[in-house]
């Protein structure tokens, strides 16, 4: 949810999460550093759509994502 409003900030306009679905792909341990990345797909008219996923140190993906936000001012 962070990443989807960093998303928005990026974009200049403040928005709201309307929906976030996250798949699981492999389990981490608790403290372990994990790297969050997200990148727009598209913006359609007051949505924004956004692909997510995380990495671990050894850069395999343990989880991605996608999120659709709900602009309110912008």
């Amino acid at each position: 949810d962070d990443l989807l409003g960093k998303t928005a900030m990026k974009q200049s306009v403040h928005a709201a999460t309307a929906r976030l679905e996250v798949r699981y792909l492999k389990q981490t341990k608790v403290g372990e550093k994990l790297i969050f990345y997200a990148s727009l797909l598209r913006r359609v008219k007051k949505l924004l759509l956004v692909e997510l996923y995380a990495e671990n140190g050894e850069g395999q993906k343990v989880a991605t994502g996608q999120g659709t936000l709900f602009i309110t001012v912008g």
